[in-house]
């Protein structure tokens, strides 16, 4: 698995590349150059200096913070993880050695419109403020793992103006999750 994406080429990973193995018993079954995390804090463990995250893909991934690691929150860096608290959704990339946490921001509102072209853009927002999706965003329904995809669901009328949305974002370029209401 090299970045989302199945390769049965160990040419594929390279030296210096983090990894996840997968085993049963002794078996291999599944290796992972590691890449980002992003998703839900469901547990942080400050005995063990480790972040618990359920990914918008529904799996579980345990992430090391250690020294250096680090926070990111609006723009300022923290190297403690009490700044973290569960529920948080945050973008976790590897960064020599550590682990860049970016936290993310929230913003919950009406829809005026959405297009894969242009982005998501709120009913209360200036008519500049556009919100862009990053390629491998995660939509869902409020409660619901099920993944959708926002723009065939505008595009269809399923969703339309006025329908209540909430957005994980780190920028106004980078939106991870949209969570329909």
């Amino acid at each position: 698995f090299v970045d989302g994406e199945y390769s049965y080429r160990v040419s594929d990973i390279n030296i210096g590349d983090e990894v996840v193995a997968t085993f049963e018993g002794r078996n291999l079954v599944k290796l992972e150059v590691e890449s980002h995390v992003d998703g839900e804090i469901t547990n942080i463990n400050t005995s063990k200096d480790t972040i618990t995250v359920r990914t918008f893909s529904g799996d579980t991934r345990t992430v090391s913070f250690n020294a250096d690691s680090y926070i990111m929150i609006n723009g300022s860096k923290y190297t403690s993880l009490s700044k973290l608290n569960e529920g948080d959704r945050v973008l976790i990339d590897p960064v020599s050695g550590g682990k860049k946490v970016t936290v993310m921001n929230s913003k919950t509102g009406e829809l005026r419109f959405a297009t894969a072209s242009t982005g998501i853009q709120f009913r209360n927002d200036e008519l500049g403020d556009l919100y862009q999706v990053v390629d491998n965003y995660y939509c869902h329904r409020d409660n619901s793992t099920n993944e959708k995809d926002l723009f065939e669901l505008f595009d269809d009328g399923v969703i339309k103006a006025g329908d209540v949305l909430t957005i994980y974002y780190t920028d106004q370029e980078s939106v991870y999750e949209i969570v329909i209401e």
